[in-house]
């Protein structure tokens, strides 16, 4: 399908995903599939893949990466960056950006411009398999504009729009952009490319001047036209089938606009209309080209959509709906999907009358035509009203249906099989999703702190002479809030201590750790993890400590991730397992500071902690997500200082005061496939810098030393609240 409007002759005149920018939901105003050539967002031909359109830079505050995160498929957003993807095929514009224009009808190739500066421009294709390459070896005009790529991503053609505008040609292999030329006149466009790359199809000046529809051939022959009923008729070919066989578009004289199929065994034929001398438009054609939708018009002025199959015109328009528009079709034909008005049915009133409603509609032969939302409560769905104002495109298979909503800016995805049935907001289903991933990954660079700073955040109180040996045992238990998620969490820490040489201990600690976190968005998951963490104190120079520590931990985590569907909660169920791999080194500067009975060490330390997910697939639900594999860095400096009073022989009064920094702006991005359609998001904004405090007391008893301390911290990576409490033993 293709929803790009052309301006014919002087004669004849004629948008969740929601677009991501740095503040603000922008209104999508259109969306085409494999290849629109003026679209916000695209999508490929089986709905697989939405791409967010714009510049991959920042030119305009945001960019579009064609990479999911940890997979080989997807689309990301990355606001305020000219780094277009993590991954192995990495693209990073030195000094300009890239202005995504389509994708191939197999989601796997992104055709644009490279802005180079005001006047030129190279014409981009990025594909997995490939990277960045070009079209074409030279810069060309910025009036060069890129439109179509066929479903492999192998061709790409185009309107090099000057003063007399000529279409455009490439396939991968070539080293130049090929001229299509024009019909003898003084300007041609490019309207559509064949799924199989062998065929532009568009409309040029013929040696009258008369617009004419054109076809054009990789295979040779050059451009050629397909006639026209009359000598005065013009027409203009839009759409193509996959292997270039079939054309359709409209033709207009002096009765207006008609839409037309052609092949070379038939010729044109002019579809027909639904009234007399009636009107209509082409939208969309099937994937062979037996069957073309679009809408017709009267002299009443309003439109009915219609399908065309077999040679006859069918109307599609059921009774109560005034005005509708098809505008896409499944591959094999037997669904359409479009845009309905209709009368609220509340009998509401407005300032000029009845309250007129848009929603999206899906027909079927079987169905007739039912507005998207009626289509789902037949299937079971729970809707407490309508949310559909349109239906942009329909799937190959035609059970998956996207459109824009009633009730906001943003998009849906509407999917009913053998199994499942629901709708979902595309922005708050990708939040959903990628809450879960991200409160999970953060959870456990947050785990990570909390043993290596928390249960092992004391060196200085368990140091050993030499042959000197000691056992501990340590439990952190606390609570956690963030802004997805909050819960309880605990560890408990085990631990064996060795004086090794002068002012040398080495320390091998273990232990578990458990979370339970419900989803503000509804839902809850639980994690448990083992780790083994050894560490090294070594005296560097006078008072001077020198603690180098390491970690390693795997997990499980069970999650009931909660969504709406529709207007009810609905749940999906998954499990993974979980890695964290960290490092830690801190100088203590061993009681610098002593006021009486009171001593005061200050340290500083550094940590690095990779956290990693493997990827997933949910059940249950309506709408089980499919979710790519994460990982996340936490390089996390702490200055502090750590403050002792010793009470009497038996009680030691213990304080800590911490300032923490997180080098890492930005929590890394998630990416999962829903119905069949890969979405992605970027990572949210860290906070940064956070305070920590607590306060505390070692009691000496039963020939050991029971040690308890009440840890808060502002908003960060560290819990809020936690109690350390331990025992240990020297001996």
């Amino acid at each position: 399908m293709n929803t790009t409007q052309h301006s014919p002759s002087p004669r004849l005149r004629f948008r969740r995903l929601a677009l991501c920018t740095a503040s603000a939901l922008t209104l999508i105003m259109s969306l085409g599939i494999a290849g629109p050539a003026q679209a916000d967002v695209v999508v490929n031909r089986d709905l697989s893949v939405l791409l967010y359109r714009g510049y991959l830079g920042n030119l305009i505050g945001f960019t579009v990466s064609p990479s999911g995160i940890g997979s080989s498929t997807g689309y990301s957003i990355y606001p305020n960056s000219n780094q277009l993807s993590a991954g192995p095929n990495t693209i990073t514009t030195p000094s300009n950006d890239l202005d995504a224009t389509a994708i191939s009808g197999d989601g796997s190739t992104v055709v644009g411009h490279e802005l180079i500066n005001t006047e030129t421009r190279r014409l981009f294709v990025w594909s997995q398999a490939d990277g960045l390459t070009y079209a074409g070896t030279d810069a060309v005009s910025y009036t060069f504009d890129l439109q179509h790529v066929s479903d492999d991503g192998s061709a790409v053609a185009g309107t090099n729009r000057t003063i007399n505008p000529t279409a455009f040609y490439w396939h991968k292999g070539d080293t130049t952009i090929t001229n299509l030329g024009t019909l003898g006149g003084n300007q041609s466009n490019a309207e559509a490319l064949s799924g199989d790359g062998s065929t532009v199809v568009g409309w040029s000046y013929n040696v009258d001047e008369v617009p004419q529809a054109f076809v054009w051939k990789r295979d040779g022959g050059g451009m050629v036209g397909i006639g026209v009923p009359d000598g005065q008729a013009e027409t203009f070919a839009t759409h193509v089938s996959f292997d270039g066989s079939v054309v359709g578009g409209d033709l207009y004289n002096a009765s207006g606009a008609r839409a037309f199929r052609w092949t070379a065994q038939t010729g044109l034929t002019d579809l027909g209309a639904l009234v007399d001398d009636g009107q209509t438009s082409l939208q969309a054609m099937n994937r062979d080209g037996s069957v073309l939708v679009g809408y017709s018009t009267g002299a009443s002025g309003g439109a009915r959509a219609f399908r065309w199959a077999n040679g006859a015109i069918g109307d599609l328009q059921a009774p109560g709906f005034i005005n509708s528009f098809a505008r896409g079709v499944s591959d094999d034909g037997a669904v359409v999907i479009g845009n309905v008005s209709m009368l609220d049915p509340s009998g509401a009133q407005g300032p000029e009358g009845p309250v007129i409603l848009n929603r999206g509609f899906r027909w079927t032969n079987e169905s007739g035509m039912i507005t998207v939302d009626q289509w789902l409560r037949d299937n079971g769905v729970t809707l407490a009203q309508d949310i559909t104002s349109e239906a942009k495109a329909v799937s190959a298979d035609g059970e998956t249906v996207f459109g824009r909503l009633a009730a906001s800016d943003g998009y849906y995805i509407a999917h009913v099989d053998a199994d499942t049935a629901g709708v979902v907001d595309v922005t708050d289903y990708v939040t959903s999703a990628a809450q879960t991933n991200s409160v999970a990954i953060g959870l456990q660079t947050s785990s990570a702190s909390t043993v290596m700073f928390g249960a092992q955040g004391s060196p200085m109180r368990n140091l050993l002479d030499v042959g000197r040996r000691s056992v501990w045992s340590t439990v952190d238990t606390g609570y956690d809030s963030g802004t997805k998620s909050e819960g309880a969490l605990a560890l408990g820490d085990f631990g064996f201590g060795y004086g090794l040489m002068d002012s040398v201990t080495v320390r091998l600690q273990g232990g578990v750790t458990y979370t339970d976190q419900d989803l503000y968005d509804g839902g809850d998951f639980q994690a448990r993890s083992w780790y083994v963490a050894p560490e090294i104190t070594a005296n560097l120079l006078g008072d001077l400590y020198l603690t180098v520590g390491g970690l390693y931990g795997r997990g499980e985590l069970d999650i009931n991730r909660g969504y709406l569907n529709g207007s009810a909660l609905d749940y999906s169920t998954g499990e993974t397992d979980t890695e964290t791999l960290a490092g830690k080194m801190r100088i203590d500067w061993l009681n610098a500071v002593s006021l009486g009975d009171a001593a005061f060490t200050p340290y500083l330390a550094l940590s690095r902690t990779l956290a990693k997910t493997d990827a997933y697939v949910e059940t249950g639900g309506s709408f089980p997500a499919s979710h790519d594999a994460v990982s996340e860095h936490a390089t996390i400096a702490r200055l502090g200082v750590d403050g002792v009073y010793r009470l009497n022989d038996t009680v030691t009064l213990l304080a800590r005061a911490e300032a923490a920094y997180r080098f890492e702006e930005q929590s890394t991005g998630t990416s999962t496939e829903v119905a069949g359609v890969q979405l992605a998001v970027a990572g949210e904004d860290i906070k940064q810098f956070w305070l920590r405090g607590g306060v505390g007391t070692e009691l000496a008893i039963g020939g050991g030393v029971a040690s308890f301390m009440l840890n808060a911290t502002t908003e960060s990576e560290d819990p809020d609240v936690w109690l350390r409490s331990g025992w240990k033993v020297d001996f």
